[in-house]
């Protein structure tokens, strides 16, 4: 006969109880009656060899209105009429748990069951209750604006419909969203309110920078925490001085000259030397069933791929894998069909969240989303339409990778040194000087041997050789 598998009865408080003496002490009626619903507690008694008391939880008449009374009587515990529970709130628990394990495992969320709306009603339920905080989990949930003092907080990144017809202000109703998108038209009254970049920008952030002030209404800013958001923005107003110094200045450029050194290859042999320094790591990612399980490029969940100009295009080939001629027909063809589909806001919200929930819940992701920032900040580089914009997002695209302020510095400073720009650049964050180590070695620029202590000792030999200006 094969070995028992025993489990844990959890009781209020996250209490555990292994034996009927530890279930006694921390009995909760509402919880036994979840359990007697659920069949777990019989099952857990005959695992502990408790048949009569398991004999007696199975005789128990469901509908009987003694029934809370008999339980107390079976386990030898007092009764106490103010703790009645509700055998009908435990069958709603454990209707919400069979729904919630079709979405998702994590222990945080069947925490908080009771807090989970599943649909309309759920939610309407509990806005009767006077919750203030509750999980969205399912596809569409239209929010009651008169409902003022509620934190919404999305399990599946769900649809939230506002029913306005202007931007609401949900900080005077005490309203906030995390982890949710919201519905089409809404985003469109967000998005028709983001002011259109002049042509000659003459707005200054904050910083002092010409790069203008962060933008708030990014298609993903809504996602972030109000602690990233915050963190998102004065990521910005570090980031955009450093990239005033780097960006190519259209406008005033010689643009003949730009597209002779584009066409004779020299631009891109740049771009190659750099892409081989990062071991062609391609921004390609494969994200579930998003683009039908084939892989994407992934710029094009930040730049719009036909409204870039020829070094932006240049780049996002490269790294995308977007070149005919260099992929896999049927792999590049899917590729070219996601760029595609992210012109439409709503498929690329879908992309992004998958993006984010990919690179976060995988074993060795930080080298892909520092390529993806850098690469995403070189394109800025080059080719500044809209940058206060695209600046923002993906400095809010940081702060949903958890990319450290330090490490979009360092980032920075290696962009600097491929610009050839003066100053004394020094890299300090592990990551960075890991993943871009032949990046480094090849424009000069400095490390912090204060921090390789933690680093792999085969690398040190390398790093030590680093020194000196830029050649």
């Amino acid at each position: 006969m094969g070995k028992k598998i025993r489990f844990p009865l959890e009781m209020k408080d996250g209490i555990e109880v292994r034996d009927l003496e530890g279930l006694k002490e921390n009995f909760s009626l509402e919880r036994i009656l979840f359990y007697l619903v659920d069949g777990k507690l019989e099952l857990w008694l005959r695992n502990c060899y408790l048949d009569d008391l398991a004999d007696a939880v199975s005789g128990l008449d469901m509908k009987g209105a003694e029934l809370n009374r008999k339980i107390c009587d079976i386990f030898e515990v007092e009764y106490l009429q103010e703790e009645e529970a509700n055998l009908e709130k435990a069958m709603e628990r454990k209707r919400k748990m069979e729904l919630l394990e079709e979405f998702t495992d994590e222990k945080k969320y069947f925490d908080v069951i009771d807090q989970i709306a599943f649909d309309q009603d759920d939610l309407y339920d509990l806005l009767d209750e006077e919750e203030t905080v509750i999980y969205l989990c399912g596809d569409r949930f239209p929010v009651p604006l008169s409902k003022k003092g509620i934190r919404y907080i999305g399990v599946n990144d769900p649809i939230v419909v506002v029913s306005s017809k202007e931007k609401v202000d949900f900080d005077a109703r005490d309203i906030s969203f995390e982890s949710v998108q919201f519905d089409e038209k809404y985003q469109k009254i967000l998005d028709d309110l983001e002011p259109k970049r002049e042509t000659q920008s003459t707005k200054r952030s904050a910083s002092g920078s010409k790069y203008g002030s962060y933008c708030s209404n990014s298609y993903v800013n809504f996602m972030l925490s109000p602690e990233d958001k915050a963190g998102a923005k004065s990521c910005y107003e570090k980031i955009c001085v450093l990239m005033e110094g780097v960006e190519y200045d259209i406008d005033a450029d010689i643009r003949e000259l730009r597209e002779k050194l584009l066409d004779s290859g020299i631009a891109r042999g740049w771009l190659r030397d750099i892409w081989e320094d990062l071991d062609k790591v391609a921004l390609t990612r494969c994200c579930g069933q998003l683009n039908g399980g084939w892989y994407t490029a992934l710029l094009a969940i930040i730049y719009d791929y036909d409204k870039l100009n020829g070094y932006g295009k240049a780049v996002m080939d490269r790294v995308c894998e977007l070149d005919e001629n260099e992929s896999d027909y049927e792999d590049f063809s899917h590729r070219v069909e996601f760029v595609e589909k992210c012109k439409d806001m709503e498929y690329r919200m879908k992309a992004a969240k998958a993006l984010v929930t990919d690179l976060n819940d995988s074993a060795y992701p930080d080298r892909e989303k520092l390529c993806f920032i850098f690469w995403s900040l070189m394109i800025l580089s080059v080719d500044d339409t809209d940058k206060e914009e695209h600046l923002s997002l993906i400095c809010d695209f940081a702060k949903m990778l958890k990319i450290s302020d330090e490490e979009m510095l360092d980032i920075m400073q290696i962009i600097q040194a491929i610009y050839h720009m003066e100053g004394d650049f020094t890299i300090k964050t592990r990551d960075v000087k890991t993943y871009f180590e032949k990046v480094i070695i090849r424009y000069g620029v400095k490390v912090n041997t204060g921090a390789l202590d933690e680093m792999p000792q085969s690398i040190l030999g390398i790093f030590g050789a680093v020194a000196g200006p830029r050649s």
